[in-house]
Formats: C-alpha cells, structure tokens, sequence
C-alpha cells in the first residue's frame, strides 16, 4: 500500500467522524479513527526510514534535518493533492465551499490530532509542514493542529447559558 491509497482510507471515514463530533461521539469515534489510521501510520513510519536516517555527526544530522523537512513537505503535499483530485465538476460554489469546511474539519479533529498522538520523531514538524500546505492551497482554510485533549476539551459543560 503506497501513501495516497491510506490517505485515501483515512479520508473514507471523513463524514462519519464529522457526524459524529459531539460531546458523547467524539471519543469513541477519533478511538476508531485512530484504529483505521494503522496502516497510515506504518506506511508513513516506512518512509521516513527511507527518506531519513540517523545522523551520528553534525554534518549527518544537518542532512538528516533537510530531509525531514523534504519528507514532512512531501507528505502535506500528498494531502492537499489528494483533495485536488478528488474535487467534484460541475458542483455549486456553495458547495464547493462547504467540502472544503467539512475537509478543514475533519483535518483540525481527526488528523491533524492523530499525527499529534503519534509521538514520533517527526510528529511536530510533518503537522506544521500539513498546515502550511494546507492553508497555501486552499484559500481561506488555515488549519491548526491540536491534540485530542485539547479539542475534547473544547466542548464545555453549560448551565443556564454559562460555562461551568
């Protein structure tokens, strides 16, 4: 399986992770997310053991971080080429606009956390090098990465219109 086909898979579970984005749904849906995310995470962990080495010197290591930057920069590509082709003709500007927010979505609650949870070597930069992309290629759609705790917990208890 090569990249794009587990970008495709990761995205098949777009508009059921976005219904189901509530309160009492969210954590058991991004739990199922994070088990489809499987073959995305050992497809990803193969190439950067191709792409990157360890470096063991300084002149190793300076290399080493080009090419994390190269490998981050061509998976965030991967990313946006794969809404690019998969952009519908012929459809309404305002729908257009809202696939767009709902992909926006889906990359700031599902993906973006997911590669946050990932704690590998990589993780911080391949989200940052997502989000430039991201908001390079798509116009009016800055996205920002935040791990699942934080987006959890951005669903508030109210009483009586107040945050509790």
């Amino acid at each position: 399986m090569d990249i794009r086909e587990t970008i495709r898979s990761l995205f098949a579970y777009e508009e059921m992770g976005i219904r189901r984005f509530s309160k009492d749904t969210y954590a058991p849906s991004f739990e199922k997310f994070q088990e489809i995310a499987g073959d995305f995470d050992q497809e990803l962990n193969r190439l950067y053991e191709v792409s990157c080495g360890e470096g063991t010197d300084e002149m190793e290591a300076a290399e080493s971080q080009g090419d994390l930057e190269a490998f981050c920069a061509g998976i965030a590509r991967d990313f946006v080429d794969f809404i690019k082709e998969n952009e519908e003709q012929g459809i309404s500007r305002a729908e257009q606009e809202e696939r767009q927010r709902s992909h926006n979505m889906f990359m700031a609650t599902y993906v973006l956390p997911h590669i946050l949870e990932m704690r590998n070597p990589y993780y911080k930069e391949l989200a940052k090098s997502i989000e430039k992309a991201w908001g390079t290629a798509f116009k009016n759609s800055k996205i920002k990465g935040a791990a699942f705790e934080t987006v959890a917990g951005g669903f508030q208890k109210k009483f009586l219109g107040f945050s509790l």
